[in-house]
């Protein structure tokens, strides 16, 4: 791909040398021969999103029609669906063993191109779709067997089958879904088992275990930006729901989240990406906390409720461009030490 971009490249400067085109024209071949790395990323993310909405789609389409779709194979081939209930699993199977396939056809490809180290994308594409449609034949055998799993059972089987796929992938993105499909599986047993609403954020926390423990020596998709920011984010959303709790509480478990956030933040220093997310969550805890002791105060306040809220946002006006200032001149002095 590199080299036939690289030839037509060359063959357009010659015809700019040959005076058959003029130096704007030039210009507009190169920029559609060589788009921008934006571009290219854009693109990217364009078509991973839409191999996930088809494999969302897919999935979606044969669990809601499954009950006509077998009626129809029935009729079809009865003979042979008489067998076995294990058919029906088979059938449903089907969908995952060809994205299997494909899967190991395109990583042996890639290992016999010493060259190319890293997972191409359609490597992450086909791994996400295998992962995807995992859920399908466990949907299926719940149903014919009728074990009484709830969603909780079922993210947690779908997740557990899906990780010899991630070991063996091996990419972000497969390992994305991953957390996706257990950090489910937490929400929904909390709300199964009516658990306190922050239980989810120990998957999260879980992963800045892994960050801690690995981000030295561990695999690039540990090492890299996205995981431990992905990782924060989850924590600091699920910890929101501390909000709704007492405010003794609710202080307890903003100063849990303050004591982790800071502790990244020394590690990772203003400069680096997550370390600015980790000071900006910090930030933003203060205000959200103001926020919800003016509206537990809101009965005891009476008529002056709407001044002091004036006062208070202008607070949080002023603690905004404070808190950025301060930010901003610790990475100056983080520049100046480098």
């Amino acid at each position: 791909m590199i080299l036939s971009e690289s030839r037509a490249i060359w063959a357009v400067e010659r015809l700019r040398r040959a005076e058959v085109v003029d130096g704007a024209g030039r210009d507009a071949a190169l920029r559609t021969l060589a788009p921008r790395r934006w571009q290219r990323d854009l693109q990217r993310v364009m078509l991973g999103l839409a191999a996930l909405c088809l494999a969302l789609t897919l999935f979606s389409l044969a669990a809601y029609n499954f009950t006509a779709l077998m009626a129809f194979l029935m009729d079809q081939v009865y003979w042979f669906l008489r067998l076995s209930s294990l058919v029906h699993v088979g059938l449903a199977s089907l969908p995952m063993i060809i994205f299997g396939g494909m899967l190991m056809w395109q990583a042996r490809r890639s290992t016999a191109n010493v060259s190319d180290q890293r997972p191409s994308f359609l490597h992450s594409i086909l791994s996400v779709l295998t992962m995807g449609t995992v859920g399908l034949p466990v949907i299926v055998a719940g149903q014919i067997y009728q074990v009484g799993a709830n969603s909780s059972g079922l993210f947690l089987v779908w997740g557990l089958l899906s990780l010899p796929i991630v070991l063996a992938a091996r990419t972000t993105v497969a390992w994305f879904a991953s957390l996706v499909l257990f950090s489910l599986f937490a929400v929904f047993l909390t709300l199964e088992q009516f658990l306190p609403t922050v239980t989810p954020a120990l998957v999260p926390l879980a992963g800045l275990g892994l960050w801690f423990a690995m981000r030295r020596s561990g695999p690039a998709w540990v090492d890299g930006v996205w995981f431990p920011s992905v990782m924060l984010l989850g924590v600091f959303g699920f910890m929101l729901a501390a909000l709704g709790y007492s405010l003794t509480d609710c202080l307890i478990f903003a100063g849990i989240q303050s004591a982790l956030y800071l502790v990244i933040f020394v590690l990772q220093g203003p400069r680096k990406v997550v370390g600015a997310i980790a000071y900006a969550l910090i930030i933003i805890l203060v205000p959200l906390l103001v926020g919800r002791l003016v509206v537990q105060s809101f009965f005891l306040l009476g008529a002056g409720f709407i001044a002091i809220s004036a006062m208070v946002a202008v607070g949080i006006l002023i603690w905004f461009t404070l808190a950025i200032t301060v930010f901003l001149r610790l990475r100056v002095r983080g520049r100046r030490y480098d």
